[in-house]
């Protein structure tokens, strides 16, 4: 699917968000981790297959650590894969590299900053909403950080300030149409690799 095309008149989240609500919101309504009757099944089956995904984003996006340094992203301290195997491992499933992809031609291009940036909007953007998810799986499976919920939980109290970082970098990253495109193109197919799984 191609986005509308983009404007450099307004922030490049806000043109980030329009250009991905559709598949946000089927990816949402796909997904019910704050649903009240959430089960432990369910929230393994997410989990293996957030597992899988991030795997082979994260393998991508190590490649752009460097260039993402350059407009103050710290890739050490965003990836995920590890807070993933954590709660997968706490909950009993410990053999997490059998939920690998199985074909990484579904993966988003990864190539430029731009594409990274869009991928990377998609995974920042879910630590927002990990904060509710967060509170229902403690209320509802008795699961916290410690024991299987940290992905959820991750950035602790520092959510905001990390998305607010992140969203400098991205402005800095998507001056022009162009770049805007690659961005809005590379999140829609990060969402489309998440609703593919769940």
């Amino acid at each position: 699917m191609t986005p509308p095309l983009p404007r450099t008149d307004a922030p490049a989240r806000n043109g980030l968000r329009e250009a991905t609500c559709a598949v946000h919101q089927r990816l949402e309504s796909s997904l019910r981790l704050a649903a009240p009757d959430l089960t432990r099944n369910e929230y393994l089956r997410t989990l293996r297959c957030f597992f899988s995904t991030y795997s082979a984003l994260e393998s991508e996006l190590e490649k752009h650590a460097p260039v993402l340094r350059s407009v103050g992203i710290d890739w050490q301290e965003r990836r995920k894969l590890p807070l993933l195997q954590r709660d997968l491992e706490a909950l009993g499933q410990a053999d997490v590299h059998g939920a690998l992809l199985k074909s990484r031609a579904e993966l988003p291009r990864l190539e430029t900053l731009p594409q990274a940036m869009g991928c990377l909007y998609v995974l920042e953007g879910a630590t927002l909403g990990g904060q509710l998810i967060s509170a229902n799986l403690r209320r509802v499976l008795g699961i916290g950080p410690e024991s299987g919920g940290a992905f959820f939980a991750s950035y602790g109290g520092a959510v905001q300030t990390q998305w607010q970082r992140f969203c400098v970098a991205l402005e800095k990253s998507l001056l022009d149409l162009d770049g805007r495109q690659e961005a809005a193109v590379s999140a829609i197919a990060t969402f489309e690799l998440f609703n593919s799984c769940v």
